[in-house]
């Protein structure tokens, strides 16, 4: 029980660090560099997974009072199982605040393409098929020609 509870606190360390350098990464608006750790986020939990399925598999669903181990393990892996919530907690918060984030820059997103498109339809103005603007008075609704 002790190996596992490590391997999945290590884990869990791992994906809060991860989840960190998210929060950067979407503070600065950064594509690339969040795609590199959505697919490290993957792993993490893959991993994650693959060791909760280990643990059930030696354990089953028993608490940790009820399964039997050496004396000298009790004690750190009652520490470990207090280690592991805390660290799930503090994983909930970072990605809820990740979520905020990623939100309010879709959200961003939106609006900046509302204020374009209004500016494009007020001035007439678009791209054509040439790829040069023209003038597209009275038009009804005016996008952007996606064929360039």
């Amino acid at each position: 029980m002790l190996h596992i509870l490590k391997e999945q606190k290590n884990i869990l360390v791992e994906l809060k660090e991860l989840l960190i350098e998210e929060k950067q990464v979407l503070i600065q608006n950064d594509g690339g560099a969040l795609n590199t750790l959505v697919h490290k986020k993957i792993e993490l939990i893959e991993r994650l997974d693959k060791s909760e399925k280990v643990r059930i598999e030696k354990y089953q669903d028993k608490k940790i009072d009820e399964i039997e181990m050496p004396i000298e393990e009790k004690y750190p892996v009652k520490k470990l199982a207090q280690d592991i919530k805390a660290l799930y907690q503090e994983i909930q918060e970072y990605q809820k605040i990740n979520i905020m984030l990623t939100q309010q820059s879709m959200d961003y997103q939106d609006t900046m393409m509302a204020i374009i498109k209004e500016a494009i339809e007020k001035s007439g103005n678009i791209y054509g098929e040439s790829g040069k603007m023209e003038n597209k008075q009275n038009a009804s609704t005016t996008s952007l020609n996606t064929s360039v």
